[in-house]
């Protein structure tokens, strides 16, 4: 029965993914190492993205889930690391990026409840412009947000690089689509005014008409 199932659906542009995790390895400090495959370039830069920064990046990513500060701490910037991601052979730099940004996400609520829980600051107290005493308050605007959810699951940015993989990889399948359309249509314009020049020039001379006598 199952054999005379029609196979699903996918799209035209369907993008096949690998969506099991990548193996990863743990520090002294408890932080991931991720193994995944470096994205291939085409030139090799003295200050590019070379393999050491990419791996660099995603390690600092899993300790601080910020691409702007992870990108910043490895001597380069946020638009050149999305520019990195958009490239066809990112798909596993793309997994690793979700992967570092998930563990650091959770790194980062540990944390920060540990803070809300056990930190605090020392807030000074005066009164008629005199330093009256020190006051230890704890954070507790860190508490409320992360009680309330604003800090809380990293489920909406979970997946995050590879959707963005997957979908610039998606609208580039449309361009070579629509290029080789708009190059089989000029192609049958040119053939068309080729035939137009052909007859033209087989037929340049006029021709005179038939008097037939009576």
């Amino acid at each position: 029965m199952e054999d005379d199932l029609p196979p699903p659906y996918r799209h035209p542009l369907w993008i096949d993914e690998n969506r099991e995790p990548l193996e990863m390895l743990f520090d002294a400090e408890g932080f991931p190492v991720i193994l995944f495959d470096p994205v291939p370039l085409l030139r090799r830069r003295r200050k590019g993205w070379d393999e050491n920064r990419q791996r660099a990046f995603i390690a600092m990513l899993a300790r601080v889930p910020s691409p702007t500060r992870a990108a910043k701490m490895v001597g380069m910037s946020a638009r050149s690391a999305y520019a990195l991601l958009d490239k066809p052979g990112a798909e596993s730099f793309a997994k690793a990026w979700d992967m570092a940004i998930d563990h650091g996400m959770w790194n980062l609520r540990g944390t920060s409840i540990a803070r809300s829980l056990e930190g605090g600051d020392y807030v000074p107290v005066f009164r008629k412009g005199r330093l009256v005493r020190v006051d230890y308050r704890p954070n507790d605007r860190l508490a409320i947000a992360l009680l309330s959810g604003r800090a809380g699951d990293n489920h909406e940015l979970r997946r995050a690089a590879q959707s963005r993989w997957r979908r610039k990889q998606e609208w580039s399948a449309q361009d070579a689509e629509r290029a080789a359309i708009a190059a089989e249509r000029e192609a049958q314009r040119q053939a068309y005014v080729k035939e137009c020049e052909d007859f033209i020039a087989k037929n340049a001379k006029p021709r005179l008409p038939r008097i037939r006598t009576l």
